[in-house]
């Protein structure tokens, strides 16, 4: 990981959280996020047939009856097609290891929630999840190791009980280049 990088992480995870405390004023809560997400690359957003999970935790505040803020650690399982050797007609799938941290404003209404705002995605690895004895992946490795984009994400709150909400969602990811591809997602 870069070492410049870590600091500055570090730096904008604790000026988020001051900003949280400073509206504080209303609800806090902690979820735990299951998704499931198709993959789209290109200029021509070419869909990728292969649904990606995205599996963490989530932290949300409530500032206003309305408006609210939202963030959490989350792992992204992207399941994507190489070709081996590169060139070749031979596809192999590497399912991609991405930690990703959301940071948006939420917007409540009587009837859905809007959330719009930013996403940090760092890479931590690859892995083939059907090794052959014959073809054995020994490094799998990206450039740029991280990405950043754009999250809009529309859910709706069903109360369970007093302390308990499910609120299922429709989501959409941009990374701009050099991502140049997308995650069309519900959870």
């Amino acid at each position: 990981m870069n070492k410049t990088l870590i600091p500055i992480l570090l730096s904008f995870l604790l000026f988020i959280c001051f900003c949280f405390n400073a509206f504080s004023q209303k609800k806090d809560f902690l979820g735990v996020n299951i998704s499931g997400e198709i993959r789209a690359e290109g200029e021509n957003m070419i869909l990728n047939n292969k649904v990606g999970m995205l599996l963490g935790f989530s932290y949300e505040r409530k500032f206003h009856n309305n408006f609210g803020a939202e963030t959490g650690i989350l792992y992204r399982a992207n399941p994507v097609n190489i070709y081996l050797p590169e060139g070749s007609i031979d596809q192999k799938i590497i399912i991609e290891g991405f930690v990703s941290v959301p940071v948006l404003l939420k917007f409540y209404s009587g009837i859905i929630n809007i959330s719009l705002g930013g996403c940090f995605d760092y890479f931590i690895g690859g892995y083939d999840p059907k090794p052959v004895s014959d073809s054995k992946l020994i490094g799998y490795d990206i450039n740029p190791n991280y990405y950043l984009g754009i999250v809009c994400k529309v859910s709706k709150d069903i109360k369970i009980s007093e302390k308990l909400i499910l609120e299922p969602e429709l989501k959409y990811s941009g990374y701009p280049p050099p991502g140049d591809f997308s995650y069309f997602g519900i959870g």
